[in-house]
């Protein structure tokens, strides 16, 4: 074991003068140390006034929409009875309930009797349409023809508008297989040319014309759903071919299938009818 007995022989206390060296030595460091806790509370200090900064941002962009002005509230004379959700497109009102027959229950749909007749099962990977004569109820009204979509966009300001349609295309029991959607609302479908348009009304014809009541502004998207009388699709070839794709979407084998090759037509007039039948009955070609 070492023992030190500090200024022994000199007199002086070496610890001492040591100790007071390093503290001389040690004040760069303190400063250092002093500039290092200065600058992270500039940081943070930078990093507070950013949160700031991005909360009134926030808040600015907040001003510009209209839910932040429509903010709408409900009170209740009796909360335990009767409560209510308002959100920022409801109108400012008031309602009164005096007496409550019978409280709400969710909407439930039960079939009363069998849906295909005795024997019959349900293919799911067939069609309704090849599967209606296992009905028990049969009396669908099926109807013949091609169900489209087409989106318009309105190049200026107007009330009167056409759906794309090939040359022979019309549109079928309009009233019922046609809807109407222009900025998100449905307008309801008008077919008497004689009728005078209200707000909400369009008038369409089987040639695909449309007419508001009101003006649609430029650049408006209007929706359209509607049924066609048949689909022509037209394509030019640009070498041989042997298979091409009709379509999409699945066709029938009940469906009327024509395809013209430079003037010719070829029809699935034959018993086979999914057989491309020349004007002679020869077989042109089969499609599935």
């Amino acid at each position: 074991m070492a023992i030190r007995i500090g200024g022994l022989a000199s007199g002086m206390d070496i610890d001492t003068i040591v100790s007071d060296l390093m503290k001389a030595e040690r004040i760069p460091l303190d400063k250092l140390n002093q500039n290092k806790q200065t600058i992270e509370w500039h940081r943070d200090a930078f990093r507070e006034m950013n949160t700031l900064l991005l909360n009134f941002r926030n808040q600015t962009f907040d001003m510009k929409l209209l839910s932040t002005f429509r903010v709408r509230t409900v009170t209740s004379s009796n909360e335990s009875k009767v409560t209510a959700v308002a959100n920022s497109a409801a109108d400012l009102s008031s309602f009164t309930i005096t007496k409550i027959d019978q409280l709400a229950t969710a909407a439930t749909k039960v079939n009363a009797g069998e849906i295909f007749k005795a024997g019959s099962k349900i293919d799911a990977a067939a069609s309704l349409y090849s599967m209606k004569d296992n009905f028990a109820n049969a009396n669908f009204g099926w109807t013949s023809g091609s169900v489209e979509s087409q989106t318009i966009t309105s190049e200026a300001a107007g009330k009167t508008f056409e759906l794309t349609l090939s040359a022979g295309v019309e549109l079928q029991e309009i009233a019922i297989h046609t809807s109407v959607k222009f900025d998100g609302k449905s307008y309801k479908i008008i077919t008497d040319p004689a009728a005078t348009l209200q707000t909400g009304e369009v008038l369409v014809d089987k040639d695909g014309n449309l007419t508001f009541a009101e003006d649609v502004k430029q650049g408006s998207s209007i929706k359209v759903d509607f049924a066609a009388t048949k689909r022509i699709e037209s394509f030019k070839p640009t070498a041989y071919f042997k298979e091409i794709q009709l379509t999409k979407s699945p066709v029938s084998l009940q469906d009327e299938i024509v395809v013209t090759i430079n003037g010719v037509e070829y029809r699935n007039n034959g018993v086979n009818k999914n057989e491309l039948l020349a004007a002679d009955n020869s077989v042109f070609a089969t499609y599935r």
